[in-house]
């Protein structure tokens, strides 16, 4: 096929990482075709873009009410057996998920932690679209963890001071106040820490070593505090793990540093508007709006893909993807 022939070309002349590490993604799914597709479509996406992406480990931690073997998930979907060699599979705590639901099966991703150069933490429902050697060189060479500042604060719910929140949570388990040094890229007037959206969270294996055991032993009990007797997406203990997380690098002074957008830019048109002079520039798509298609079943089959390949008047960053797929297409094919 002379267009994956031109790509490997292309691959062989990008610029490189200064010493090419190795890369693991960890990722928190659901048991179903939904989820499958979608991770599926994220290892297209890091092949498409070369070495060392193509070569990354992918790590699933997998939540369900019901028992669900390990052995059996290369069975489930064609991709896990024809890439078996790029899977790992997890199991999230069966029990704990019963309370916990998806926060258990994100949390579990700190328990299996192997041991690559540099780990990314990132939602099913992303896609990688441009390399990003020049972060994996400063990963390698400063260290640390980092991640695009969430849009808004945790607290923007009635009643509830973000400031005090955070001297309280940090009080608690950090044993001192938090710096409140960075800003929310919506919320522009409100401080925050390094407080991370999950959908993409970049570090080397050290420092998330450093921090995995005060993380897991202590994101539920920040949930408990935060979501007494409430619905999950009514409290800020839906945001439990980003706030655990940013409790955690304060803790162990861990080197932290807000990305651009680029790395993890939503499909949303006020992001769109406010950071358009990125677009032409944009790594990492996280496709959380569904104005113009069902992010759960955009992957599903050829039918679902083929669909979203023709929807028009779609936002800037929708666009861009669906070129990108495309893109993939036309090097890859469909399987």
């Amino acid at each position: 096929m002379l267009r994956a022939r031109i790509r490997k070309l292309i691959n062989k002349i990008k610029p490189k990482v200064d010493s090419e590490p190795t890369l693991s993604l960890y990722i928190p799914i659901s048991p179903n075709p939904q989820f499958y597709s979608r991770v599926k479509w994220i290892r297209k996406s890091l092949d498409y873009l070369g070495p060392p992406y193509s070569k990354a480990i992918i790590h699933l931690t997998i939540g369900n009410e019901n028992e669900i073997s390990i052995d059996h998930m290369p069975d489930e979907f064609p991709e896990f057996k024809s890439f078996r060699q790029r899977y790992r599979f997890h199991l999230a705590n069966r029990e704990k998920f019963e309370k916990y639901a998806w926060l258990e099966t994100g949390a579990t991703r700190f328990l299996v932690l192997d041991d690559s150069d540099i780990i990314i933490h990132c939602d099913a429902d992303v896609l990688f679209v441009k390399r990003f050697d020049d972060l994996l060189n400063k990963v390698t060479s400063s260290k640390g963890i980092y991640g695009v500042i969430a849009h808004n604060s945790p607290f923007s719910f009635p009643e509830i001071n973000e400031t005090n929140w955070w001297k309280f949570l940090s009080a608690k388990y950090c044993g001192k106040e938090i710096d409140l040094k960075y800003n929310h890229s919506l919320q522009v007037s409100v401080a925050c820490p390094p407080y991370y959206n999950n959908g993409f969270v970049i570090g080397d294996n050290q420092s998330w070593q450093t921090i995995k055991s005060f993380f897991y032993q202590n994101f539920s009990e920040v949930y408990d505090l935060l979501a007494p007797d409430k619905e999950l997406n009514q409290s800020p203990g839906f945001f439990s793990l980003q706030i655990s997380l940013a409790l955690a690098l304060f803790k162990f002074n861990i080197t932290t540093h807000p990305l651009s957008e680029v790395f993890n830019f939503a499909n949303d048109d006020v992001l769109c508007e406010k950071y358009a002079s990125l677009l032409s520039d944009v790594r990492v798509i996280h496709y959380l709006r569904q104005k113009y298609f069902d992010r759960d079943h955009i992957f599903i089959d050829r039918t679902q893909i083929d669909r979203f390949l023709t929807v028009q008047n779609l936002d800037p960053i929708s666009k861009t993807m669906q070129k990108h797929v495309g893109h993939i297409i036309r090097d890859q094919g469909y399987d």
